[in-house]
């Protein structure tokens, strides 16, 4: 029996289109050097002019005493890498969290850990601030036991703070402003039209989401048709963007990793989404993305005994 991980999204609206790639690199035209031909004299008055010559110049060298390459940077040493406290759980939104440490590396994770069967992170006793109402993951921005208590949680608030304070050079949302715009907005996309009603088409909460009256889920059947057919519009869509691309956007990037992870933790409740006929890019793209040498390294949990470093 496959470990469930909670998780439940509500209902939105349509799918706007996804740009077919991030990232572009303009022509650099190739410049060829003039050439300078001496004029014609008078033979009688002086000797005859030396023939044309070429006045291309040689490629650059270094000065002397000068290496040609600049040096390496220095290795960044483990013990420089920031200390991210994180509380974890069984989850689909840990997979892909998990999945993207992994993949961005730079950093040393010191890990708690919640039973989500259980249901102990909807308890009163673990919601002591409404506004994160017991999701998990859940990362603190400074130490824990350090009074306020700063956390955040969902899957770009603790990527995008990870991204920026690793001090690797693997970053997942883009060099520039431009790129990271682009990773933010294909993530919205993907969440809204692809993981919020696929989540949507297997669970219904019964009770409220207090931890008071939660019982546990049940499909809804009245909705799964549509929300089917909503799902498929959208892979329809990014089956055509996938033309001629490895990943979504181009380059491999956070929205692969959310959309990856999100789907690929639950991928036994939905056998229709990946359709090898209809949509044989789409089925490639998840191929691709579990081969990857990470992929596999994000089911396994963070060991809450001790720090781990990530490279």
């Amino acid at each position: 029996m496959p470990r469930t991980r909670s998780h439940s999204m509500p209902y939105s609206t349509p799918y706007p289109y996804i740009p077919t790639s991030l990232y572009t690199h303009p022509t650099v035209p190739f410049c060829v050097s003039p050439t300078l031909d001496y004029p014609q004299s008078d033979a009688s008055s002086s000797p005859p002019p030396s023939p044309p010559q070429s006045i291309t110049p040689r490629p650059l060298s270094p000065p002397p005493h000068q290496p040609s390459h600049s040096p390496p940077a220095p290795p960044i040493l483990q013990s420089n890498y920031p200390k991210l406290y994180i509380l974890d759980g069984d989850t689909a939104a840990g997979l892909a969290i998990r999945y993207f440490i992994h993949e961005r590396g730079g950093v040393r994770i010191r890990a708690g850990f919640i039973d989500v069967q259980l249901k102990d992170q909807i308890l009163p006793s673990f919601i002591w601030e409404q506004e994160h109402a017991g999701e998990l993951p859940m990362l603190f921005l400074d130490n824990p036991t350090r009074r306020p208590v700063r956390k955040v949680v969902g899957f770009e608030a603790i990527t995008e703070y990870i991204d920026s304070v690793s001090p690797t050079d693997r970053y997942l949302y883009g060099d520039t402003e431009q790129e990271r715009a682009l990773i933010r907005s294909c993530i919205h996309c993907l969440r809204r039209d692809v993981v919020e009603p696929l989540y949507e088409w297997n669970n219904h909460y019964l009770g409220n989401r207090t931890g008071e009256e939660v019982t546990g889920y049940a499909p809804v059947p009245g909705r799964r048709r549509a929300l089917q057919e909503r799902i498929e519009m959208t892979l329809e869509q990014v089956e055509e963007n996938l033309e001629g691309l490895e990943y979504l956007l181009g380059k491999f990037c956070a929205a692969d990793v959310y959309l990856f992870g999100m789907v690929i933790a639950h991928a036994d409740r939905w056998p229709w989404f990946l359709d090898d006929e209809r949509r044989p890019r789409v089925s490639e793209y998840f191929v691709r993305m579990s081969e990857r040498p990470m992929a596999h390294l994000a089911d396994e949990f963070w060991d809450t005994t001790r720090t781990t470093v990530v490279d």
